[in-house]
């Protein structure tokens, strides 16, 4: 979110609050919120409060939510999340080989391949493997709030590491996973 959003969020948050005939926040609390959810877009805080409030995300909904249940109500938990990317992960194995450089769009991606011996690594690592260790990891980076900075900004296939001559940068797909299972995984260019 941004400056501009600050009215519809209070809106939104005072509508909740008296949804929940709980008490309006001070300005001081509403700004703490806002700063815990700026990363994301009013549309996304609007749906997490519409889908908290409609208790499908399978809490009881019984209170106000707070940042955290936003949040869980757009993403899940992080071993939900985990599972989720798994389920990506497998995708872009299946559309990519080894020796592809890819760069995923969340760093937990990355850190948990790494973890995973890499991007080849894990392409070559079995299913029993390499599942549990790739969620184990992503729960991990979740919970540390891994951002870009403690990860590469893109994961080595083998044709990189190895320095092959005819690889180029233009050569990394970029994975866009969204958060929405229902929406398609989709693998482009890193130059498109």
């Amino acid at each position: 979110m941004i400056e501009k959003d600050w009215k519809r969020f209070s809106e939104l948050i005072d509508a909740a609050a008296e949804y929940y005939r709980q008490p309006h926040l001070t300005n001081a609390a509403m700004k703490l919120m806002f700063e815990a959810l700026r990363d994301l877009s009013f549309e996304a805080v609007s749906f997490a409060v519409t889908k908290h409030m409609s208790g499908i995300d399978g809490n009881t909904s019984r209170f106000c939510p707070n940042a955290a249940d936003l949040r869980l109500a757009l993403y899940g938990t992080p071993e939900q999340q985990a599972c989720e990317a798994w389920v990506n992960v497998v995708r872009a194995m299946r559309k990519l080989r080894s020796g592809t450089s890819v760069r995923f769009d969340n760093p937990a991606y990355h850190f948990a391949i790494e973890a995973c011996g890499g991007w080849p690594g894990l392409c070559r690592m079995t299913p029993e493997e390499s599942e549990p260790l790739f969620r184990r990891h992503f729960v991990a980076g979740i919970h540390r709030c891994i951002g870009w900075h403690d990860v590469p900004d893109h994961m080595y296939g083998s044709d990189e590491a190895n320095g092959y001559a005819s690889w180029t940068p233009d050569e990394i797909k970029f994975v866009a996973t969204r958060s929405n299972s229902s929406e398609a995984l989709q693998i482009v260019s890193a130059g498109a």
